[in-house]
C-alpha cells in the first residue's frame, strides 16, 4: 500500500462537489456500509471532457471516487468504461481488504454513468470506428 496516494485523493479530491453541465449522472448506494457515490461524466466528441462526484460515508468512498475522476478525464468513453475497481485501487496505492468496497462502489457508479452516456449516443462513434477497423 502507498498511503501517500490514498491521502492525496482523500485530502485533495479530484472533482468533489462538481457535477459538470450536460453530464450524465448515476448514484450508487453501498448498502449496509451506508456509502453513496453520485458520479457524473461530461462527454465531448467521444472523450470524457470532465467528471465529478459527490460522496458520503467513509473516507475511502470519497478517495475512490476521486481516483475514478482522475483516471477517466481525457479518455474515450469506451476506455473510461473499462476502468474497474482494480485500476481505482491501484490509483489509490492499494486498499485494505475492508476498504475494497469503496473502489467497487466507485467503479459501479462510473460504469452506470457511462452506460447512461452510451445510451444517449456517447461512445457510438468510437464503437463504429473500432468495429469498422476489424472488418
Amino acid at each position: 500500500m502507498d498511503p501517500v496516494a490514498f491521502e492525496h485523493h482523500l485530502t485533495s479530491p479530484q472533482g468533489r462537489g462538481r457535477l459538470p453541465a450536460g453530464a450524465t449522472t448515476a448514484t450508487v448506494d453501498g448498502g449496509a456500509c451506508c456509502d453513496r457515490i453520485r458520479f457524473s461524466i461530461a462527454v465531448s466528441e467521444d472523450l470524457v471532457a470532465d467528471a465529478g462526484f459527490e460522496a458520503r460515508g467513509c473516507g475511502a468512498a470519497s478517495a475512490a471516487a476521486s481516483a475514478a475522476v482522475a483516471l477517466v478525464r481525457g479518455r474515450t468513453v469506451l476506455e473510461a468504461a473499462a476502468v474497474g475497481a482494480g485500476e481505482i485501487t491501484a490509483e489509490l496505492g492499494g486498499l485494505s481488504p475492508v476498504k475494497l468496497h469503496a473502489a467497487q462502489l466507485a467503479a459501479d457508479a462510473l460504469a452506470r454513468a457511462g452506460r447512461r452516456c452510451g445510451a444517449c449516443g456517447g461512445g457510438a462513434v468510437h464503437a463504429r470506428r473500432a468495429h469498422a477497423g476489424r472488418a
